[in-house]
Parts: C-alpha cells; structure tokens; sequence
C-alpha cells in the first residue's frame, strides 16, 4: 500500500520535494485554473476569471487568520473539477494539495490535515467508475502521506481504501490479514474499529475473490471477540454462521475445532435457529460418521440450510472419520475391512479413501495391496487439546533423551589420526 503511483505520479513526487511552499499552491492552481476557467491554459488563467479568484485564495494560505478557509476552498475547488483532470494529473494535483494541506495547515489545528484529506478520500471514492486505477493511486497516496504525518490516520484512509476497492474490482489492493492486524495493533485501534476493518475487508474478499479469501477476515473478526459480551457477540451472529458454513464447505479445510471453541461460534449452540448448524460442526471437528449421518436423518435440512452438497459433506466426514481411526491404530496396521466398516465404504474401495487423505495432505501411508492393510506414518490432529499436549511432551521427552545419548556416544568416541 502507498506504492501503487505510476511513473509519472513518481516524478511528481520527487518534483515537489523541490519546491518551495508557495510553489505548492501555485503548482496546484495551475493545474485547476484551466478547468475553472473554461479555456485552455494560458498566463491568462492565473489572473482572470475564477482562476484569478483561486490565485487570491492560495495567496491568503500564507495569513494564519485565513488559511483555513483557503485550504477549504482549494479542497472543494479539486473535488468539483477532479472528474475534469486526465488520469496523470489527477494523482499529481492532488499529491499537490495534499502538500499545500500539510505545509499550511495552522499548527493550532494538526486534525484539520487529517478532515482534508477525507474529504479528498471521499471524492475520489465517489465515482469507482472513473478511470478506477488512477483513483486508487490517488487513495494509496493519501494513505500513505497522512500516515507519514501521524501513523494512527491511516485507519480513517484505510476504509475509504477497501470500499473503493470492492466497487471497483481491486482486490489485490487489499493488505494481507496478518499485517492489517499488526497496523491495528500499532495504530491503537479499539475493538469496534479493528471489527469495522475486518469486516469491511471480509466483504470486499467475499465479492472478489471468494469464500476461502474472506474466510481469513472473518476468522480474525471472530477471534478478536474473545472476552466480548453476550450482546456484543449476538451482533456477530450472521458473521458467525457464514465463517462455520464456509469452513464446512471448503475441501480443504478439516481442522475446525479452533472454530468451534471460538465464542462467537459457541453462541450458535443456545439459539433454536442455529443449533443443528453448531452440532454439525461439532460433529466435522470430532464427532464421528455413523454421528453425522444420525443428524442428517434426524434433521433433513440442516446441509441445504448451510448450501452444503450432501455427497460431499459425506466424503469429507469419511475422511476425518478415518484420521481418527488412524490416531487410534497409533502407527499399527489398519485393514481394509476396518477402514470400509468405520468409514461406510466397501472394502474394495477403502484404498481409494486412503489415497484421497493422503492427497489432501492428512495423512503419510503405505499401503500394502497384497495384504489389504494400510499403516500410517503421520496423520493430522483433529483436535489438539490437553491430551494432544501431554502425548507431544512425551514425544519431545523421549528425543531429548535420544539426542543426550547419542551426544554422549560421540563425546566418548576415539577421535582418528
């Protein structure tokens, strides 16, 4: 974010460090007077007509009394003719006035730079339509200068930013969640704001990209409710079943029980609406197949309710069914009459569910089709909660004794000569 400037917009930027502070505003009416005007450019346009009367107002930026005002009418002045400027001088002009902001704004009042630049974000939010890449320009400058000025401004360009990228169609302009939510974490940003954000980005991913995409806005939206209240969390009710239905849906996502445990997710269970949705999650986080059929029996709307295909919520249960017979057998060998019963496919095509873990990644295994039976190296962890905990400190106990051993091996051992 803020380097998305074309060539020329680059120039620019490395001109006006050059220049002193009435250049600014003369450079500013220079590229407006013409369009106020009506005429092309011309010595004239600095000393008659409108033009003449913005050259008065940049001549007052210099009056404390009257800056102010001027930098008002400078603002208004760009954001009425902004749809008049060719693409290039759009990012110029107003990395322009930003400057002519930043320079002349009463040192008494420093939150005026920050109302003009919304005011700037706003008009160039307004018409996504418009020459969309330039205005993003303009966007990710503001964003970028306010936050030179004061880094906590930055949030208040930050949603103007994402809404214009869900209106126009950008979504790679969009920050990577992890680094949003470091720059919130830095910015001071209070709960509600740092849910405005996420949210907003959710959205924008949602109608961009995708389910997955939004999946991880609303995982950090969902997260950052830990401790809220009851009607705190109710309000995230939607946000909370949208995030427990795209997880179901996904093929590729079969840890869910971080998801389940999640308060904004667990509310679900005490409301009538929504408790046959938690209990299936429940069910995809630990429960086991022969559980998720009885449910579907029992509750013949629950997967339509969720937009789940029923054949492949199915498949997908058979997989986790057979992740946790695999962390039963505990690296033993597993018959193919094992995996088919507990899984409910035919034993002749238990290999083939096996060959399905092992390509989503659950799982490493050989497979003996001779003796029909599989034995797992490694398999995931549907859950992970004390008891994964103490079998992994285990684990860790016993290579630390296997590293000392073999330390005292090579300590002991005859150096050649």
């Amino acid at each position: 974010w803020g380097r998305l400037f074309a060539r020329r917009s680059q120039v620019c930027a490395m001109v006006l460090i050059d220049q002193t502070e009435s250049g600014f505003a003369s450079a500013l009416v220079g590229f407006l007077a013409p369009f106020l005007n009506g005429a092309p450019a011309s010595e004239e346009s600095l000393t008659k007509g409108p033009g003449a009367e913005l050259a008065k107002l940049s001549a007052k930026l210099g009056d404390a009394a009257e800056a102010e005002g001027a930098l008002r009418a400078l603002v208004a002045a760009l954001g009425k003719h902004t749809a008049d400027l060719p693409a290039d001088d759009m990012i110029a002009a107003y990395a322009l006035m930003w400057e002519v902001i930043n320079t002349h704004t009463p040192a008494d009042k420093p939150a005026l730079a920050l109302e003009f630049a919304k005011q700037m974000a706003t008009c160039i939010e307004a018409k996504p339509e418009d020459r969309p890449a330039a205005r993003l320009s303009v966007l990710t400058m503001l964003y970028d200068r306010v936050g030179k000025a004061s880094p906590p401004w930055r949030y208040e360009l930050l949603l103007p930013l994402v809404a214009f990228a869900t209106a126009s169609g950008q979504a790679a302009s969009l920050p990577q969640p992890t680094d949003l939510q470091h720059w919130l974490g830095a910015w001071g940003c209070d709960r509600a704001k740092r849910l405005a954000a996420y949210a907003a980005c959710a959205d924008c991913a949602l109608k961009l990209s995708g389910e997955a995409a939004a999946q991880h806005w609303l995982l950090l939206l969902l997260i950052d409710m830990e401790g809220a209240s009851a009607a705190e969390l109710a309000v995230l009710k939607p946000r909370a079943l949208a995030a427990l239905a795209a997880a179901l849906r996904s093929p590729t996502e079969f840890v869910l029980d971080s998801l389940a445990a999640l308060p904004a997710v667990q509310q679900l269970a005490a409301d009538a609406k929504h408790a046959d949705a938690h209990k299936l999650l429940a069910i995809f986080a630990a429960g086991s197949l022969a559980e998720f059929d009885a449910l579907v029996k029992a509750k013949p709307g629950v997967l339509a309710g969720l937009q789940l295909e029923p054949a492949a919520a199915r498949r997908k249960m058979q997989l986790l069914t057979l992740i946790s017979l695999a962390r039963l057998a505990d690296g033993k060998e597993i018959g193919f009459d094992k995996v088919g019963s507990e899984c409910d496919v035919p034993a002749d095509e238990a290999e083939e569910l096996v060959l399905d873990a092992i390509a989503a990644g659950l799982m490493d295994a050989r497979i003996d089709e001779l003796r029909r039976v599989v034995r797992v190296g490694r398999c995931i962890h549907r859950q992970f909660g004390p008891a994964e905990w103490r079998a992994l400190h285990d684990k860790l106990g016993e290579w630390k004794v296997t590293m000392q051993s073999m330390l005292e091996v090579v300590g002991t051992a005859p150096v050649a000569l």
